[in-house]
């Protein structure tokens, strides 16, 4: 999904997100929050990092994190993955539904 520049941070809550760090590292999981300083919350948090060994291939580790909390200053990328479900009203109910 490409994002253009007008849009507003909120709107990507509760969308997949793909966090890479200055150090190669690869995190996934779901837009939680952020701060003035893009200090970014993820929840459902998956990280992925490559290890090479001295002549091995490069081998792929997963490992779950859960709620991960990232330093703005850290982040070198963030891409959206998948848009947020879908929801007609503010507060993540429908508006036909009463109580």
């Amino acid at each position: 999904m490409i994002v253009g520049n007008n849009i507003n941070m909120l709107q990507l809550l509760k969308c997949k997100m793909r966090i890479i760090l200055c150090d190669c590292r690869t995190f996934i999981g779901t837009f939680a929050a952020y701060d003035k300083h893009m200090n970014v919350v993820l929840t459902d948090c998956v990280e992925y990092k490559k290890y090479k060994a001295k002549k091995q291939p490069a081998v792929e580790a997963k490992r779950a994190l859960g709620v991960a909390l990232f330093r703005g200053e850290n982040i070198t990328s963030i891409i959206v993955d998948e848009q947020p479900p879908q929801s007609s009203s503010r507060y993540g109910r429908s508006s036909s539904h009463r109580r």
